[in-house]
């Protein structure tokens, strides 16, 4: 009964943001949001008694979950699709999870795993139709592989720090800020390019070109972002370019060049097969980058080594998720 019910949540929600889209060209996006909750809350209040002694936390909650998350949502909806719109607000179901893990430390359950599942293969689509290219069905459960296979990484990591008193909050936030930020950069190289490199339309750029633009850009940010984070460091100590310049080494200088060159290679090839296989494709292929950073991570750096023997299954796990995700992409894009 339970999960009935919770199942027409969705349902509602896509229905009410379908009505919603026309009526943007009476009222504008927030007095239209406010409007809604207004009547609705006009005819629900009867039917409730006042709980009194939580009617701050009410607000708050209300406040954040409600007014603020659709203000935003409503402002959007009234650029873009309703049907974009509703997937692109499923995208809150991982988070959510994910947070509730490791804040609230509540252990996914099979419903939440679902959830993620449906709300990735809704965010995906998203991206897809923008430029359809593979099967979107098994394009989608190789992308799912490897979010569970993510999540079971950031599982075993939490296993470590369970006995230690470090705090992983701060990191997760930035890791998740940073996430939706790679998500979003892809598309817009992706449409910058030319979709024929040999016939290129005209006013888009070649990949080749594509590369130094984006590479310019991101030296630029870099100073933007490095120079702050030298005087307002997230963790560790303040530095400097005078400590920069001179406490490192030549050699680490040159490491980290090498990086620099080695990503930089990498992304070249990205974007260079998005032609044959798709943005959508292309980027999700270039995400068994994380797969080869927890290879580092486990038999290099070693920093599951302090991982319980109980959770060390999860490690294996990981990786079989993570090949089985990839390699499910590249069928989507064979079949």
């Amino acid at each position: 009964k339970d999960t009935f019910i919770a199942s027409l949540v969705p349902i509602f929600l896509g229905f009410g943001f379908v009505i919603a889209k026309p009526a943007f060209e009476s009222f504008p996006p927030i007095l239209l949001m406010g409007i809604r909750f207004t009547f609705a809350a006009s005819i629900l209040i009867w039917w409730f008694p006042i709980p009194k002694g939580y009617l701050k936390k009410i607000f708050i909650a209300s406040f954040v979950a409600n007014t603020l998350q659709y203000s935003i949502t409503y402002t959007g909806l009234n650029y873009i699709d309703a049907s974009a719109a509703v997937l692109l607000v499923q995208t809150e179901v991982p988070f959510g999870v994910i947070f509730a893990y490791f804040i609230l430390k509540e252990t996914p359950t099979l419903r939440s795993i679902i959830g993620i599942g449906i709300a990735l293969v809704l965010g995906v689509f998203t991206n897809y139709i923008n430029q359809p290219e593979g099967d979107p069905v098994i394009l989608f459960i190789g992308v799912l592989l490897v979010t569970v296979a993510i999540i079971i990484d950031g599982i075993a990591y939490k296993k470590i720090l369970q006995n230690s008193n470090e705090k992983p909050l701060k990191g997760i936030l930035i890791s998740v800020t940073a996430g939706i930020a790679m998500g979003f950069f892809y598309k817009y190289v992706a449409e910058s390019m030319v979709s024929d490199f040999i016939n290129p339309e005209a006013e888009k750029i070649t990949p080749y070109t594509a590369l130094v633009i984006f590479s310019f850009g991101i030296l630029i940010s870099s100073f933007l972002f490095n120079t702050y984070n030298m005087y307002k460091p997230i963790s560790g100590d303040k530095t400097n370019y005078k400590e920069y310049l001179t406490l490192g080494t030549t050699k680490l200088h040159l490491i980290g060049i090498l990086g620099g060159v080695i990503w930089g290679i990498g992304m070249s090839f990205n974007i260079i097969a998005s032609e044959q296989a798709g943005p959508a494709i292309a980027y999700g292929l270039g995400q068994g980058a994380t797969m080869v950073a927890a290879i580092w991570g486990v038999f290099i750096w070693r920093e599951f080594k302090d991982l319980p023997k109980q959770n060390f299954w999860l490690i294996p796990l990981m990786f079989l998720l993570f090949l089985s995700g990839l390699g499910t992409i590249i069928i989507a894009r064979l079949v």
